[in-house]
């Protein structure tokens, strides 16, 4: 079990029924007690090592932290409280059946930079890691989207191309033509012998 678990297990943490009717002397010493187990409880769950005498609410501590003789606290004058005492006892035998948490050392200051530093530098190579895999992929896709654009574009050239061919060849030979009409006006001499080779037989 946790620390954390541990510290919030609920034993204490509401105050029982008979407090609230109970005397000043009764609420002090039960405000002592409950420091006392909260204080034993929350060793037991650090793992430390603790003195057999210790291992339980000890009414002479509590009278002391309360300030009262230790007469006061007991079974005769104090039964509901002494009734609380007993059952938190139990909880920290429960407790001490409970394999402790195994001791970590305080790490110093220049430990924690050292490891902080370590993280950023690991930190560092993953971010720079998943950014060169990022630009790759962008890089691949742009490349062939750039492809299919680029194939789209020669045969759109190459279609633009045939047509201007074609239109070239068109107009060349209408230049033709046109230069030949030219020079028939020019040569009308050429131009009867050229009616006269081209006027049928049966005429």
């Amino acid at each position: 079990m946790s620390l954390r678990d541990t510290l919030s297990k609920p034993t204490s943490s509401i105050d029982p029924d008979w407090l609230h009717t109970a005397s000043d002397t009764t609420k002090s010493l039960y405000k002592a007690a409950s420091e006392e187990f909260e204080r034993l409880k929350f060793l037991y769950a650090s793992g430390v090592n603790i003195s057999p005498k210790d291992r339980k609410i000890n009414q002479t501590t509590v009278s002391k932290k309360a300030d009262k003789d230790k007469s006061i606290l007991s079974a005769r004058r104090q039964p509901e409280l002494m009734q609380w005492i007993q059952e938190r006892n139990l909880d920290l035998v429960e407790l001490q059946a409970r394999p402790a948490r195994p001791y970590v050392k305080p790490r110093s200051k220049s430990d924690l930079k050292s490891e902080i530093a370590e993280l950023k530098a690991e930190n560092s190579t993953e971010r720079l890691s998943v950014l060169r895999a990022f630009v790759e992929t962008v890089f691949s896709s742009n490349l062939l989207d750039e492809r299919d654009i680029l194939a789209r574009e020669n045969f759109r050239l190459k279609s633009k191309i045939d047509s201007l061919n074609s239109r070239i060849s068109t107009l060349q030979e209408l230049n033709h033509n046109q230069a030949v009409e030219i020079a028939m006006l020019k040569n009308p001499r050429s131009t009867a012998k050229l009616k006269i080779v081209l006027k049928p037989d049966n005429e």
